[in-house]
């Protein structure tokens, strides 16, 4: 472990900066979890009920 912390101690900017990433796809990912997709066309809305 102690290479570790020494590489997190060298590298502390790399470290900061890979940890706001994280940061960042885990808000997105949050986000995301409760996006539903609506279609855009009609041609794929009236094929869709043509099914049913």
């Amino acid at each position: 472990m102690k290479s570790v912390a020494e590489y997190i101690d060298k590298n502390r900017s790399v470290f900061n900066s890979l940890s706001q990433l994280l940061g960042d796809v885990r808000k997105e990912e949050k986000r995301l979890e409760n996006r539903m997709y609506f279609p855009k066309s009609e041609k794929y809305r009236n094929d869709e009920d043509e099914e049913k």
